[in-house]
């Protein structure tokens, strides 16, 4: 239940980010892929737990938003998405020698 919750705040807060963005066209894919995004972050966060690190993540985001800081926030997300990938491939790795 938890992280149903977790993903559809996750979810809702890049939407956010998109929205404030006025790029209409941004908002607009988002929208149209918007099941698949949300099934992604809902097996994300499955997949990784809710850490402090991603809450924190989140925060340093939308702070740097809100100091008018895009390169912070460019730094940051690319941070965290290179940690998604590292854990993700440490999880895939662990599965496929699983069934060796």
């Amino acid at each position: 239940m938890i992280i149903k919750k977790y993903s559809e705040a996750d979810y809702e807060f890049h939407l956010a980010i998109v929205r404030a963005s006025h790029n209409s066209v941004f908002y607009n894919v988002m929208s149209s892929i918007k099941d698949i995004y949300y099934y992604y972050l809902e097996e994300l966060n499955r997949a990784l737990g809710i850490t402090l690190e991603s809450v924190e993540a989140h925060i340093k985001v939308y702070m740097s938003i809100k100091n008018r800081d895009a390169s912070t926030a460019v730094e940051v997300l690319n941070e965290a998405m290179s940690g998604n990938i590292i854990a993700i491939e440490k999880i895939k790795s662990t599965e496929t020698s699983g069934t060796k």
